[in-house]
């Protein structure tokens, strides 16, 4: 048997029937085994099978011999019959106690009726940590005119006045909580980069009057941070930069283009030096995956290390914003993407050259109980504590829908604690209290549904037109999770290079 746990999160308590570190105790008292129903065998590509259980989303791979004594426990055995039986893993009956033990961890058997962990732990959703994000969309305003952007910028729209600026900053600052994260948005931040080292200072001395912990991110097109002085105040201030470059030149040139029509690879390569020359080496580079660079996942990575990166974030085009319109001429397929990823895991040595996000995320997804990442669950906190603020002090939930009048929250103006703004709005209201994957008919019957939780609830309701219409990614998630769980037999290393220090293998 092989398989591979988290070192520090255990299984959340839904109800008293919890075993814990009493597992042994209860296998001395000769309990009848039985195969569960939820647990699925899925074939391997190699001499060892899958099992999954749909319900708890925990896995484990067995052996052809291992297998044989999952067979005898369809009907039901008790456990020293089984140890005894001359059907039994060849071995000693500890060694086939042991796998009546780990398939037990594993939510595959039960004990005399009883599982490991309840099989309803996400019946009511996803079980993840709450942490606070606050963005800022300080100007709507772009130098660029990326052919998929989302955020559609807008120079009619007003720059952020310092009043509304101020507001939204003394209502973050009020939460209740010791830490949260501020992060500005667009549009693109540095074209006022005095404004917004201005407010960088303010967040800084009223979140240390207050005793909070800030984190301060910019996700910028790349294209200004040329000058000494601003790469400087950046490093000064803790503040965490990533760039968005679609690959090499020839290729970010045709989808990120300036907003006159030529290229912007050359200016973004500028400012990749300034941070070099300040020992800033390995920046994070977040690439869409268009029609433009999803046939050259190779030539990406290579990308990014020449520039000096082993991180990425490889983000699908959204049908949303410019790229709906222009779809046929920027889009991607789910299958597309899954094999532009697929190529750019075995072409970065499975985490060795290079480590994306995304993946990490889905990793972390396969070994925590937790899905701690919000883009890959409903029940996101989307309005509840990811708060989107624009230019003009409205609130949205989401920066892939400002500007949608029925996901308006209400305006910073409001006396309302930043935290309860969308209980005001309806579709907000319907999201928490419906959307669940057993509520979406095609969810309710995927076996990878814990996995996802439904995806992205707001970008499935754009384009369903309600809050049960499966993820947009879809077929994406059902292609890499398999994809994923054969790498952590076939190429463990894929474990080793993202998350080595936060896992125990378990192999016997």
């Amino acid at each position: 048997m092989y398989y591979i746990k988290s070192k520090f999160h255990k299984y959340p308590l839904r109800r008293d029937r919890f075993y814990g570190d009493d597992v042994d105790n209860l296998l001395e008292k000769n309990p009848r085994v039985k195969w569960l129903d939820e647990a699925i065998e899925i074939p391997s590509e190699n001499e060892y099978t899958l099992l999954w259980n749909t319900c708890t989303a925990l896995f484990c791979f067995v052996n052809n011999e291992e297998l044989r004594i999952i067979n005898l426990l369809k009907k039901g055995l008790f456990l020293r019959e089984l140890t005894s039986s001359s059907k039994a893993v060849p071995g000693s009956s500890s060694c086939n106690q042991d796998l009546i033990k780990h398939l037990f961890l594993r939510t595959m058997v039960t004990l005399d009726g009883e599982t490991f962990i309840p099989l309803d732990i996400y019946q009511e959703g996803p079980v993840f940590e709450d942490h606070y994000l606050i963005e800022l969309l300080m100007s709507e305003s772009c130098n660029l005119s990326c052919k998929y952007c989302f955020a559609e910028p807008n120079k009619n729209r007003p720059l952020m006045t310092r009043e509304i600026a101020s507001a939204a900053i003394d209502k973050a600052v009020q939460l209740p909580v010791s830490s949260f994260t501020l992060e500005f948005g667009g549009g693109e931040t540095f074209l006022y980069f005095n404004r917004f080292a201005t407010l960088v200072k303010e967040i800084r001395e009223k979140a240390d009057k207050a005793g909070k912990d800030v984190e301060i991110v910019v996700q910028t097109n790349g294209t200004l941070l040329h000058k000494h002085n601003m790469v400087k105040f950046l490093l000064e201030n803790n503040i965490i930069i990533g760039f968005s470059l679609d690959g090499p030149p020839e290729i970010n040139d045709m989808s990120r283009p300036y907003s006159r029509g030529t290229g912007s690879a050359k200016d973004i390569l500028k400012s990749v030096k300034m941070m070099h020359h300040f020992g800033q080496k390995n920046i994070p580079f977040l690439a869409v995956v268009n029609c433009h660079n999803v046939d050259y996942p190779e030539q990406v990575v290579d990308y990014f290390n020449f520039l000096g990166s082993s991180k990425g974030m490889f983000l699908p085009t959204l049908k949303i914003g410019a790229a709906e319109a222009a779809w046929e001429k920027t889009g991607i397929s789910n299958e597309e993407y899954f094999d532009f990823m697929k190529r750019m895991i075995e072409h970065s040595g499975y985490g060795k050259k290079l480590q994306c996000l995304m993946i990490k995320r889905m990793l972390e997804n396969l070994i925590n109980p937790t899905r701690d990442f919000r883009c890959m669950r409903s029940l996101c906190g989307a309005g509840q504590d990811y708060i989107v603020i624009d230019s003009r002090g409205d609130l949205f939930p989401c920066s892939h829908h400002v500007h949608r009048k029925e996901l308006k929250m209400g305006n910073i103006s409001d006396s309302t604690p930043l935290g309860q703004y969308f209980s005001k709005n309806p579709l907000l209201n319907e999201l928490y209290e419906t959307r669940r994957v057993k509520n979406i008919s095609r969810c309710s019957r995927c076996t990878w549904r814990h996995m996802c939780e439904g995806g992205c609830s707001l970008d499935s309701y754009y384009h369903h037109g309600h809050m049960r219409g499966a993820s947009t990614l879809c077929g994406y998630y059902q292609k890499m999770y398999p994809f994923l769980l054969q790498c952590l037999i076939q190429h463990p290393q894929i474990i080793i290079a993202y998350l080595e220090d936060e896992v125990d293998i378990i192999s016997f």
